[in-house]
């Protein structure tokens, strides 16, 4: 199910994001029973905020949060996204940006299920909470409800 799946992925991140997941430059991936994990090169680095405003334009994906260390630093920045948990295709989308402020690989997460989906967002909100700093992110409740 999985190989159909992250080449059915590819195919709509080319029509999305452009050539921000280029299937050249996939790095590796680990495969579980519920879910698997590939990870991108990012072939031109993008600041954090090209890479909100380049998945906000699509509309094809919504924020589950944005958290920085520090404001005096761009370095250490993660944001992560999520499709919509109806579509056939349920993936999440996670960025980190590197010493330099910039995005240079993401990791795509997709799921067999919406419930793995769920549970697994639900625990990713939960730990990032836990790390300080500044967050902005979904509300459990609205997460909950995009699961309804």
């Amino acid at each position: 199910m999985f190989f159909f799946a992250i080449d059915h992925f590819e195919c709509l991140a080319k029509k999305l994001f452009g050539d921000l997941f280029d299937p050249e430059l996939r790095e590796s991936e680990t495969q579980l029973p519920s879910y698997l994990v590939s990870f991108y090169l990012i072939g031109r680095p993008r600041t954090m905020e090209e890479i909100h405003t380049l998945l906000s334009e699509t509309g094809a994906v919504t924020r589950l949060y944005h958290w920085r260390p520090t404001q005096a630093v761009d370095a250490g920045q993660r944001s992560c996204y999520y499709s919509n948990p109806k579509d056939p295709i349920k993936f999440k989308l996670a960025f980190l940006t590197n010493e330099r402020g910039l995005v240079d690989r993401a990791a795509v997460t997709i799921y067999d299920s919406r419930e793995v989906m769920r549970v697994d967002l639900l625990h990713e909100l939960e730990l990032t909470a836990s790390l300080g700093g500044e967050l902005t992110a979904t509300t459990k409740k609205d997460l909950s409800i995009d699961f309804i």
